[in-house]
């Protein structure tokens, strides 16, 4: 495992968008990937590929310094040519000459434009925007975000030097990927009551041996220029050589999939951490990604490829993220009744319920609520007593023990109804050791309880859309890239709260 800040792609020489239409870079690069390719030779088939990416990654890295990607000094040269034969008669051959460094300089700037789109990491934008400033300014700004200047240790120390910096980050992630190693017991405690739902059909399917064309199915999916793992190669590299590095690559996914044979060079994973707020202080404001090299994708991809079609049937109904045809929204509509109707809850006798904990009904007729997952994001309802919450307390704590996760008990919070006195809820959430908020404001990106004023209930929406267009520096955008801009991005804000709640006139 490697820990690092967000970086730059090592591999960035030749990297260009499939779907953009653009012509190849030429093919010195092709031959190139092809003779540094079979120029690595190994003994066996997964250290031989290691060897052939790595020998692949330095010829591309020479190429690119000696020939490719002094791209300034070269255009340069061509505008001096240029400029020097537009003084000159113009002749038949001139103008032939002419045409050709032109057509040099256009190619220049595809290449420049491409390095800049990545630098920018503006995936999002397709067309209208070549190298303009748009995509110089989200490049600085990128690379001024990625960067930590200071941070607190655990005493609340503030360490501003590099080698400081890095210890409190390995201190980190070291006490949270550390297991608890949980034992047999612990987890079949959790899964004695889940019934087999796996059935011999179905077995013969996810056990039959992959193929060639389930890892080629699986690089398709993968977007071209996400970043790199530690191998600096992005997925654009595999999905344009394909012809070339395709059968090497093939036979090591398939040796780990078919026979549980990886190399232990291929499986590092460098992990990035990101910036979740402006001015991050301390590591709970930073959220951790993993970089895996793209072998290690294929390879992952194929298997949920494998066990998609049977998601439905193996994982429990209330896990929705994963029901097909299960739309999110319904979870925020089914939490927004139950929060109302707790919060308008002030006198009334519950129908007497089996079990430690139960859930909440609107109604006489409707089923009981006792939870609300999407993914991690968990909504519990149950009654306001010291067994239930003792209950709950000892539930959470088999699930640390079975799954070796830690629960953050500061990321969770306690809503009481009205006719629940102060005192009460104070010892109630003491048993779980949680804070004790007045209301649930949002659940999925949604709000869960409306006040008098609809209109202050979304104005966060307005004021989201408002902090994109000044992050986002809209207004060194082209017309074209601003249509995309609105239409792909800024629209997709109000549209999500819009598949639940009807916007108030006022809003608009």
């Amino acid at each position: 495992m490697w820990i690092g800040l967000v970086r730059e792609p090592i591999w960035e020489c030749n990297v260009q968008n499939p779907g953009s239409g653009s012509k190849q870079l030429g093919p010195d690069c092709d031959e190139v990937v092809r003779h540094a390719w079979s120029l690595a030779q190994a003994a066996g088939a997964t250290v031989g590929l290691t060897a052939k990416i790595r020998a692949t990654r330095m010829q591309l890295m020479q190429w690119d310094k000696t020939s490719f990607g002094n791209i300034r000094h070269q255009s340069k040269e061509l505008n001096d040519k240029i400029c020097a034969l537009e003084r000159k008669d113009i002749t038949t051959a001139t103008k032939i000459e002419l045409e050709g460094l032109h057509d040099s300089l256009e190619q220049l700037g595809t290449r420049e434009e491409i390095l800049w789109k990545q630098h920018a990491k503006a995936l999002w934008l397709k067309a209208g925007d070549r190298n303009t400033s748009f995509l110089h300014a989200k490049a600085n700004e990128h690379r001024v975000r990625k960067e930590i200047q200071k941070i607190q240790n655990e005493k609340g120390d503030e360490i501003s030097d590099k080698e400081g910096i890095q210890k409190v980050v390995v201190r980190y992630f070291r006490t949270i990927f550390a297991s608890t190693n949980p034992t047999p017991e612990s987890v079949e405690e959790v899964l004695w009551s889940l019934d087999r739902q796996l059935t011999p059909a179905m077995s013969e399917a996810l056990l039959q041996p992959f193929s060639a064309e389930e890892v080629s199915q699986a690089l398709k999916q993968i977007h071209p220029l996400k970043s790199p793992g530690l191998d600096g190669m992005s997925p654009i590299f595999f999905q344009k050589y394909w012809s070339i590095v395709g059968p090497d690559v093939c036979s090591s996914v398939l040796d780990f999939l078919n026979t549980s044979y990886f190399d232990p060079l291929m499986n590092f994973t460098q992990i990035v951490i990101i910036p979740k707020c402006p001015n991050p202080t301390d590591m709970t404001h930073f959220r951790p990604i993993s970089l895996c090299n793209v072998l290690y994708k294929l390879a992952s991809k194929a298997i949920a490829n494998r066990i998609k079609p049977f998601l439905d049937t193996l994982i429990s109904t209330s896990q929705v993220v994963f029901v097909l045809g299960r739309l999110i929204t319904g979870n925020v509509l089914v939490a927004y009744e139950l929060n109302h109707f707790l919060k308008h809850k002030n006198k009334g006798k519950k129908a007497e319920h089996t079990g430690a904990i139960t859930g909440v009904a609107v109604s006489r007729s409707a089923p009981s609520i006792f939870h609300l997952l999407f993914a991690d994001d968990t909504l519990i309802y149950c009654q306001t007593t010291s067994n239930a919450m003792r209950c709950l307390r000892d539930i959470l704590l088999k699930f640390e023990k079975a799954s070796s996760l830690k629960i953050n008990l500061q990321k969770f919070a306690m809503v009481f109804s009205r006719n629940v006195d102060e005192g009460s809820c104070m010892e109630l959430a003491n048993i779980l050791g949680v804070a004790v908020v007045p209301k649930h404001e949002k659940y999925l990106g949604l709000p869960t309880i409306a006040g008098r004023s609809k209109r202050e209930l979304f104005e966060s929406i307005k004021d989201r859309i408002w902090s994109k267009l000044h992050c986002w520096l809209a207004k060194k955008l082209s017309q074209a890239g601003r249509g995309v801009l609105l239409k792909i991005v800024l629209q997709s804000i109000p549209i999500y709260a819009m598949g639940c709640f009807r916007l108030p006139d006022s809003f608009l």
